[in-house]
């Protein structure tokens, strides 16, 4: 047994051949021909001292889940505790020697998808994104343990997995998306037209249609790829909880935690019928992260037709078309008397997509776009996309 413990160390361990380039040599996960690989970087964001600094990280700290609780039973209030662990970067010149599934190796993903998101969001909306507004985000927390959650400035990961840069790049999507939804009128996260397209970048950028592998069970993972028909590919909150919770409820770190939030969100549901007067309320309380891929799917479907560079420029050109084209909407749906009005919905998405296509490609693909949202469960015919 020692001697296999010790053969596993040996291959846990990575060298990096040095070359005369600026900054340190190291590997970190990318997808790559549908596949999940460890490849090499060169990163600037460690100092000779082993700290990680950034322009748009200013900390960076991994600590051991402890406990996760909710501040007066609130699930909106989470807090989760954890054990600071020290980061120890080693290094022979430039080349770190970082172990596999180390502390060491979870913030080197983190931070270096953390500014190529950013990086990425910045190239396509220019003059949209101050990511820098909010310093709040530029602290950031990985925690060690075993728990479905993460968000902008807080990761868990289970130790000895090995998580798809998906997670980094939805999280920062949220961070793009929570300043252009009303700048470019793309609605709330609550929405699936928000988190479809939200989504369509996470998947655009990492190359690969799975989302959140390696931090959640398959069960909850979303799969662009995988077809879904609107408005049948929509799912509720109460059904989506009940599979979080059973896909948890035996994670020894955190299961008092999910407990909680479950009987808390469930009594809530409860009284939703009362307090607003309906019936079956809750049972309509979209979740719009697995919602919303009624809107990425189609969009991944073009972006296996076009290419990446060309279905990122068509699907950003459509987002910036639609505040100027929800004042259009009895020009171009067939029934404006029955839009919402507020923020833009699926058919006001479909209509600027089309007038992207035209504007930037003569046309050319109007008829692709149509099948493709069709073919995904929408009514095309609402739009007088001529």
């Amino acid at each position: 047994m020692r001697f296999l413990l010790c053969a596993l160390l040996f291959v846990a361990i990575m060298p990096v051949i040095a070359t005369s380039q600026t900054g340190f040599k190291t590997y970190t996960l990318f997808h790559e021909d549908g596949r999940l690989i460890e490849k090499p970087i060169t990163i600037s964001f460690i100092s000779a001292d082993g700290q990680i600094t950034d322009g748009h990280i200013l900390s960076l700290s991994v600590l051991r889940l402890d406990s996760v609780y909710y501040a007066d039973n609130n699930p909106d209030r989470q807090q989760m505790l954890g054990t600071p662990i020290t980061l120890h970067f080693k290094h022979v010149g430039d080349s770190l020697l970082v172990e596999r599934f180390s502390p060491e190796y979870y913030a080197i993903f983190v931070a270096y998808h953390t500014i190529r998101s950013l990086e990425y969001f910045d190239s396509l909306f220019s003059g949209y994104l101050d990511f820098d507004h909010d310093q709040n985000y530029a602290n950031i927390q990985i925690f060690l343990g075993r728990y479905g959650q993460s968000d902008p400035k807080q990761y868990v990961f289970t130790p000895g997995s090995r998580p798809s840069p998906t997670i980094v790049y939805h999280e920062i999507g949220h961070r793009a998306f929570w300043q252009l939804q009303d700048t470019l009128r793309i609605g709330r996260p609550g929405d699936i037209l928000h988190m479809g397209l939200l989504e369509y970048f996470t998947a655009s950028q990492a190359d690969y249609p799975v989302i959140l592998e390696g931090l959640v069970p398959e069960s909850l993972q979303r799969d662009v790829s995988k077809k879904v028909t609107y408005p049948d590919g929509i799912i509720n909150y109460p059904d989506f909880f009940n599979l979080y919770y059973q896909a948890y409820k035996d994670s020894f770190a955190v299961a008092p935690a999910y407990k909680l939030l479950y009987d808390v969100n469930a009594k809530r549901m409860s009284e939703w019928d009362s307090i607003y007067g309906g019936k079956d309320i809750a049972k309509n309380v979209i979740e719009a992260h697995r919602s919303g891929l009624v809107i990425t799917h189609p969009l991944w479907k073009l972006r296996l037709r076009f290419g990446q560079q060309k279905c990122d420029r068509l699907v950003k050109e459509a987002m910036i078309m639609i505040p100027s084209a929800l004042k259009r909407r009895a020009e171009y749906l067939s029934k404006p008397q029955d839009a919402p009005k507020g923020a833009a919905r699926w058919f006001d998405f479909l209509y600027t997509i089309v007038m992207a296509d035209e504007s930037l490609f003569g046309a050319a693909d109007k008829s692709i776009i149509l099948d493709e949202f069709k073919e995904a469960g929408f009514d095309v015919g609402l739009v007088r996309a001529n």
